[in-house]
């Protein structure tokens, strides 16, 4: 996801310079920016996911305090 986040950015951002680089018979501003936009919606879902995973423990912040603390109680 971060590698297609950072070339359609790059791209994205030196999209004046494309004719000078003969980029611009290849790829078309719309596919450049439909990756990038893509690769944000997978970040997001990447996060909300994670973020949601922390919740699932015994108690709410059961799984946060064990990645703070390097210490879970199994039962």
């Amino acid at each position: 996801m971060s590698p297609m986040i950072w070339f359609s950015g790059w791209f994205y951002l030196f999209y004046a310079d494309w004719a000078a680089w003969g980029v611009d018979r290849y790829l078309s501003l719309e596919w450049v920016a439909f990756f990038h936009t893509v690769g944000a919606f997978m970040i997001l879902a990447f996060f909300i996911v994670h973020v949601y995973l922390t919740t699932t423990g015994h108690t709410v912040t059961s799984h946060i305090k064990a990645m703070i603390t390097g210490w879970e109680k199994v039962e």
